[in-house]
């Protein structure tokens, strides 16, 4: 009768873990605190103490049917009209981009001996659920793919504002949000 609490136990525990690195990365003020902050804890968990509770098929499809209902509904009639314009601009972006993703992962093939359809989805940008639900149909090492992408995303989260912090006003940053907080640190955060 125990057995099947076990599970619930453990993403009980995987969940306040990852709650309490969203609230330590949002009290530091720390850029996409409730993106970051929950992944980095979920790796620290992770690597030092046990691996994550596994997930059905099903989990893993609401999951992506959530985000998929995000993604869909934020977008409008205005945004389509206001991209219109620059529709080659932003297709010829894509064409770069993919080009981009492909020399990746070759790079990855001939370098690290990652399989190209796995370098490939782990270089795509954005669309993580896509990329390992594709990983799972092409037969691509999905836990690659994700640890590539993870890894992007941290890099990215990490170094951006560091980078462009002298260049980029806090104050007008701020003022082109709707009312959330932009990480943008007045001075250079690391000396």
């Amino acid at each position: 009768m125990q057995r099947p609490l076990v599970p619930i136990v453990r993403w009980l525990a995987w969940g306040l873990v990852a709650f309490a690195g969203g609230w330590l990365f949002d009290a530091l003020r720390l850029p996409v605190a409730w993106l970051l902050g929950p992944m980095v804890a979920s790796m620290m968990l992770s690597m030092l103490l046990a691996p994550p509770p596994g997930i059905e098929r099903n989990g893993s499809m609401v999951g992506q049917w959530i985000i998929g209902t995000m993604m869909g509904a934020s977008f409008s009639l205005t945004a389509l009209r206001s991209g219109l314009p620059h529709i080659p601009v932003l297709l010829g972006l894509i064409v770069f981009t993919a080009g981009l993703c492909l020399l990746n992962g070759w790079l990855l093939q001939r370098l690290a001996g990652v399989d190209a359809t796995t370098g490939f989805l782990g270089s795509l940008p954005g669309a993580a659920a896509a990329s390992v639900a594709l990983a799972a149909d092409l037969k691509a090492d999905q836990f690659m793919v994700v640890m590539l992408m993870y890894i992007r995303v941290l890099l990215i989260i990490l170094l951006v504002p560091v980078i462009l912090s002298p260049w980029v006003d806090a104050e007008t940053v701020a003022g082109a949000g709707r009312g959330g907080r932009v990480f943008v640190s007045p001075e250079p955060l690391f000396t």
